[in-house]
């Protein structure tokens, strides 16, 4: 991005919809306001990318993130353009989570229940070389079961149960996420 006083930043922008953008020459040529409604946006100096499979997912922190108002800057030009479909790929962690992620891939173990949570999975990664995820897996995988009997009378419960679990499975050095797409 080039500002109005030739100041430039570099960094990723995630934008969310439905629209079909062909590519990124449409991008600049019929300007990013086209398709981003809000008079500024997220850039990411930094993320860092993780496939699970068949899913790719990415990761930042607060600390790599800042707010930008487009009405300064007279041209953005995008480097490279990936088209990922409307789901949630970014996920902003806090600090301690984000030191876990490491290059090499991680193992992971994906839980899905739609009683909870239709087309979401909570997944649980690790990059030690002998995660013991099962058992964690197995034990989140009860209380999905339990909590999913009754998703209304038991939400709160699961929140904070989740909430607790989270904190003990950093501990553990394993991240969880929810990951959804769209129906």
């Amino acid at each position: 991005m080039a500002s109005k006083n030739s100041d430039t930043i570099n960094g990723y922008i995630y934008h969310y919809t439905y629209e079909e953008i062909s590519n990124r020459y449409e991008l600049i040529n019929k300007g990013l306001n086209k398709y981003i409604k809000n008079d500024t946006i997220s850039l990411y100096s930094l993320i860092a990318t993780v496939s699970l499979g068949e899913i790719n997912v990415d990761f930042t922190t607060d600390k790599y993130k800042k707010k930008v108002a487009l009405k300064d800057y007279d041209r953005i030009f995008i480097m490279e353009f990936l088209d990922f479909g409307p789901v949630n790929r970014l996920f902003e962690l806090k600090e301690n989570e984000f030191k876990l992620i490491e290059l090499n891939p991680p193992m992971f173990e994906k839980l899905y229940n739609e009683n909870v949570a239709e087309n979401c999975w909570y997944i649980l990664m690790s990059w030690d070389e002998k995660p013991n995820l099962s058992k964690f897996a197995d034990e989140l995988n009860e209380k999905l079961v339990i909590y999913g009997k009754d998703v209304i009378k038991n939400q709160y419960q699961f929140h904070d149960y989740l909430n607790l679990k989270k904190d003990e499975y950093l501990q553990n050095n394993i991240l969880l996420i929810n990951y959804c797409v769209p129906l």
